[in-house]
């Protein structure tokens, strides 16, 4: 699910621990499925014996589930076995009614449409910068991958201390 943008498996990855996300806003190479097999199958021989991997639906055209499924299949066996799950559409709502029909138009009509015209990349349907992939790296980390981290970028969270100045002031 969701085209060709990563919002939902890296969330999806982080919230469940998953091994590996792979997305489109985070192109990866067949070096980097061989780093993630490798890591599983190192994880295999610890106590923890169970591995996730997710996959966005439009993450790579060549790098298809099937292929995923057969690559880890085919590198760990011996080690560990491999299911595939595709969730799909099932997961979505069913046929909207006339209320979320006239609640979606009001809505439309309050957006600020014209700003987003110089925010979106049309031709994948997403941001064209999106402030939850400076999360990704975690997914690495929770999945305790054995490589260093040099990441930089400070998280903005001038709102928030903002929101704690103004509540010791009232006090």
């Amino acid at each position: 699910m969701g085209g060709y943008c990563g919002y939902l498996a890296t969330m999806a990855g982080l919230a469940s621990g998953a091994d590996a996300a792979y997305i489109f806003e985070d192109p990866f190479s067949i070096h980097d499925l061989e780093v993630n097999v490798e890591h599983l199958i190192e994880k295999m021989k610890t106590t923890v014996k169970r591995g996730l991997i997710l996959r966005n639906e439009k993450c790579n055209l060549n790098y298809t589930t099937d292929f995923l499924f057969n690559l880890y299949s085919e590198e760990g066996r011996g080690t560990f076995d491999c299911r595939k799950n595709v969730l799909g559409h099932m997961q979505q709502g069913g046929t909207p009614t006339p209320f979320d029909r006239n609640f979606g138009t009001k809505l439309g009509a309050k957006a600020p449409v014209s700003e987003l015209k110089e925010q979106t990349d049309f031709e994948h349907r997403i941001p064209k910068q999106e402030w939850w992939l400076t999360l990704r790296p975690i997914l690495k980390i929770l999945a305790k991958y054995k490589i260093d981290f040099h990441y930089t970028e400070k998280a903005h969270l001038e709102h928030i201390l903002r929101k704690r100045l103004s509540a010791e002031k009232k006090v």
